[in-house]
């Protein structure tokens, strides 16, 4: 991907999940990445969760921009969506060629970016509700990323910084942070490794209680 590096993971809590993460060329060369979240986990959220991928898949072409593809996802799951499952979601689209990403987050947070320059980890809010609750929601414009070398963006489910050790204290935002910034130098590959492997020590035998997925 030219002078970039993509990695995504993803375990779901049960034989099916919730979760999925993605990614397609465009045919102008841009890039578009998602990872989207059901509430629950299971056969039902899977079922919603394929039908959120088969949306995003036929709704981005290199003539629409990020935020009139994740308003017309979430039109179309608005009709498809039982009343007791929502989704969050976070849509991206990476130019390579100007080193820029348009990232839209429906409900789903925080966004996590690693800043090489001054090794920091940066958090970003949502840029609107989760798909599916209201049919014409208005989706606040991108946001707009310009990465530098050894920048990284970071997407998780909150599988991640939710599970909780046997004490009922959750691993949370602030070692997921650590282990970014543990595995700042790392390969894409090798940040979502540190992240699930210090997740994994902290938790020590507690059952998996939600989906993990992270890209």
């Amino acid at each position: 991907l030219g002078s970039f590096e993509i990695a995504g993971w993803s375990r779901p809590a049960d034989q099916t999940g919730g979760d999925y993460y993605d990614w397609l060329h465009l045919d102008d060369g841009r890039f578009i990445f998602s990872l989207a979240d059901v509430t629950g986990h299971g056969i039902g959220p899977a079922i919603v969760t394929a039908v959120c991928r088969a949306y995003t898949r036929a709704s981005v072409d290199s003539d629409r921009e990020v935020h009139d593809v994740i308003t017309r996802i979430n039109s179309m799951l608005h009709a498809d969506t039982p009343v007791d499952r929502f989704i969050t979601f976070v849509l991206g689209r990476l130019d390579v060629s100007r080193n820029h990403v348009h990232l839209i987050s429906a409900g789903h947070g925080p966004i996590l970016y690693y800043e090489a320059a001054s090794r920091t980890v940066r958090h970003h809010d949502a840029q609107g509700i989760p798909l599916g609750m209201l049919e014409d929601y208005e989706f606040e414009q991108p946001l707009e990323l310009d990465m530098a070398p050894g920048d990284a963006l970071i997407l998780v489910s909150d599988g991640f910084f939710e599970w909780a050790n046997d004490h009922g204290e959750q691993f949370g935002v602030g070692r997921l942070e650590q282990s970014i910034l543990a595995s700042s130098d790392e390969p894409a590959q090798g940040m979502i490794d540190r992240m699930e492997s210090d997740l994994r020590a902290y938790v020590g035998d507690a059952v998996q209680p939600d989906d993990m997925t992270a890209v």
